[in-house]
């Protein structure tokens, strides 16, 4: 037996990405004939969830981490989207990380301005540096650098914007915590 229902709340459409609520998002994705969504909680999926980090880099190779501070609106902005495109890239671990309250973990490198990105495939960082807050850039560049790890990872060195050699933001979430 099927249960059907609607839900009417405000939206706010961004590409493929439908943001219902801070509860909620809905992202989508048009095939050739059909538009296939999916619902999440960003409750019960809360990317500034540690133990759940951690649970997911077990089996994992990708992380794409957004690092912010509380007090920055555009952080606060952009959280929504950050966290409804993981339903684009279910593949990879999604992590908001505020550099104040997890400070241990970003000290060895410098962020600047906000929102800064990393992505990191096992302990090579392809991509660390400050981006607009728009997910539809960022979903670009996680998947050009998907669709080409290996020349992704032989290229990180041009896309990393200062973290020191041998600094692991995944190594140091799975020894943290």
């Amino acid at each position: 037996m099927r249960s059907h229902f609607i839900i009417t709340l405000p939206v706010l459409i961004s590409s493929n990405i439908i943001i219902a609520s801070p509860l909620w998002a809905i992202a989508c994705s048009e095939t050739s004939n059909h538009v296939k969504c999916s619902v999440m909680s960003t409750i019960l999926n809360n990317t500034e969830d540690l133990a759940h980090i951690r649970g997911e880099l077990q089996h994992k190779p990708w992380l794409v981490a957004c690092l912010c501070a509380a007090w920055c609106n555009t952080c606060g902005d952009y959280r929504a989207a950050f966290d409804a495109l993981r339903a684009q890239h279910a593949d990879k671990c999604f992590a908001w990380l505020d550099i104040e309250d997890q400070a241990h973990l970003v000290d060895e490198i410098d962020v600047e301005n906000f929102p800064t990105i990393l992505i990191q495939h096992g302990d090579h960082i392809l991509f660390f540096g400050t981006m607009l807050p728009d997910v539809k850039q960022l979903h670009r560049l996680i998947s050009s650098l998907s669709e080409n790890t290996e020349q992704s990872i032989s290229h990180g060195k041009l896309l990393n914007q200062g973290t020191p050699k041998d600094w692991s933001l995944r190594r140091l979430l799975l020894e943290n915590l």
